[in-house]
């Protein structure tokens, strides 16, 4: 790939949905967004739920990042990689978000580098310049407004941002550690997994569980 250019898929917004440091997801048009977007403006007005529920390796995934993540339920909104979100638990969002983690994390140990002029690129592409785009609608556009809002951050100040342009750095380095191994997607993973240090905290997964059970 240009080191001077992200290539974003037309008709796909780029935008925070998995993790603060897991994932981007694409939001595609859908029955589906209404209803994020409200569950993404209570996440909001509730606050930061930063207890950690994982580490992997060392590195730690908030109780927040997860609910984001079970806030994308609907039909119609993929992950990082194109899986449906449709109807996804709490374990298995868990799981996915620890998958990316490592995936970024063997990406950066094997060398690859990214660039801070392409995660700029890649926020201003798959986020700010849908906003201001005509082929979106409202709702498409309401709703990136409310993930940026439930991440802590706007419009005003996405681009410096240190938890999304850190999330933009694990996208990038996972896409292009996926696309340069002549290993696939889950044979990566299985490297990854054997040496991996991940600990859970039951507690505060049964707490998320509990809180998603209650809507």
């Amino acid at each position: 790939m240009n080191s001077r250019r992200v290539a974003i898929p037309v008709g796909v917004v780029v935008a925070l949905a998995i993790a603060g440091l897991a994932a981007f997801a694409a939001v595609r048009a859908g029955s589906g967004s209404q209803a994020a977007k409200e569950e993404l403006d209570r996440l909001t007005q509730r606050g930061r739920d930063n207890r950690v529920v994982a580490t992997v390796n060392g590195q730690p995934i908030l109780a927040r990042h997860l609910e984001t993540t079970l806030t994308f339920s609907p039909a119609g909104i993929a992950d990082s990689s194109g899986r449906d979100l449709g109807g996804i638990s709490a374990d298995d969002a868990l799981q996915r978000e620890i998958d990316e983690f490592l995936l970024g994390q063997a990406a950066a140990a094997s060398g690859i580098k990214v660039t801070e002029d392409e995660i700029t690129q890649v926020i201003q592409a798959g986020i700010l310049d849908p906003l201001k785009s005509p082929s979106l609608s409202n709702e498409q556009k309401d709703l990136i407004k409310s993930m940026l809002r439930a991440a802590g951050t706007g419009e005003g100040n996405a681009l410096s941002d240190e938890t999304l342009r850190a999330t933009a750095r694990v996208f990038l380095l996972t896409n292009r550690f996926v696309s340069a191994s002549t290993k696939t997607r889950e044979e990566l993973l299985a490297v990854a997994h054997k040496t991996a240090d991940i600990k859970i905290d039951q507690a505060v997964l049964a707490s998320v569980k509990s809180s998603r059970a209650k809507k």
